[in-house]
């Protein structure tokens, strides 16, 4: 547990103080099965166009240029396991990694867009699946439990992605994240979007006329469709059992971004830039 909620690698990009502290407390509210002050009041707070400044202001997308012979997706691992991650790394492996940071995932946070953009930008990326399968999908939320089971299989998944470096550079990204606010919150039922994804994270939308609330955004896609994501613990139609994600909480959007420049001279070198860096009001 010191590696998930600590750990910080002396390559750690500093620039994101807000969104590393964001996370420590939600980490914290986790363990404890209860939202701490700071994270009561950040749900309080939040509206729609102080969601958009929030993100426009602390989260980068990738623009960087690397020379990595695998790059490693992990389904599902969000930058709340960015510690985690780096301790499994450094600390058992023995690695001192080249860079550690996050950078936002597309929404809505679902595999199927964010897996199109990322293999369109890296067709020869190895898909990790078992913690979106297993911790996101697998057993109901129960706190402690879920937890130490996520951080087993991250190990798990950390130990392979060692082994088939094998001593190569590699960069670690991910899809998106993943929330259990609403059992942190413990929110009760409170919309009845019945055509909703994702456990009620997100619902896409045609020919219909929406007005935003506080907890909830229209958001228009790359691809042009309309969907109402939720930002806050409320889902937009039943209350989730298990963790979920297509939301717009920080923890779903929200992703790691490690790199390691390994020990070998010959590598594949892959450029990885997203094609948008902010989200704002002209997306809606």
């Amino acid at each position: 547990l010191f590696g998930y909620m600590y750990y910080n690698s002396s390559s750690l990009d500093t620039s994101k103080k807000d969104v590393y502290g964001y996370l420590h407390e939600y980490r914290l509210s986790k363990l404890q099965a209860k939202p701490t002050y700071f994270l009561r009041k950040h749900f309080e707070t939040i509206i729609p166009s102080k969601f958009y400044d929030f993100y426009d202001n602390t989260l980068e997308s990738i623009n960087n240029k690397y020379k990595a012979s695998k790059v490693f997706v992990l389904d599902g691992v969000g930058a709340e396991y960015l510690n985690a991650i780096s301790y499994f790394i450094e600390k058992k492996h023995g690695i001192l990694l080249t860079h550690c940071s996050c950078c936002k995932a597309y929404l809505p946070t679902t595999t199927e867009i964010n897996k199109e953009i990322i293999k369109a930008m890296i067709p020869n990326c190895i898909w990790k699946s078992s913690f979106d399968e297993l911790v996101i999908h697998g057993d109901f939320y129960n706190s402690n439990k879920s937890i130490e089971k996520a951080l087993r299989i991250l190990e798990d998944i950390v130990d392979d992605i060692i082994n088939e470096a094998n001593g190569s550079s590699f960069l670690i990204i991910a899809d998106h994240g993943c929330t259990a606010s609403h059992k942190i919150f413990n929110v009760s039922k409170k919309y009845n979007f019945v055509n909703s994804e994702h456990e009620g994270r997100c619902c896409k939308i045609k020919d219909e006329i929406v007005t935003e609330t506080d907890d909830y955004i229209h958001y228009k896609d790359r691809s042009n469709d309309d969907w109402i994501i939720s930002i806050k613990p409320e889902s937009l139609y039943n209350k989730p059992s298990h963790e979920a994600h297509g939301g717009a909480t920080i923890e779903e959007i929200a992703v790691p971004y490690i790199y390691y420049k390994g020990n070998h001279a010959d590598e594949v070198e892959y450029e990885i830039t997203m094609l948008k860096d902010t989200v704002s009001g002209i997306d809606r």
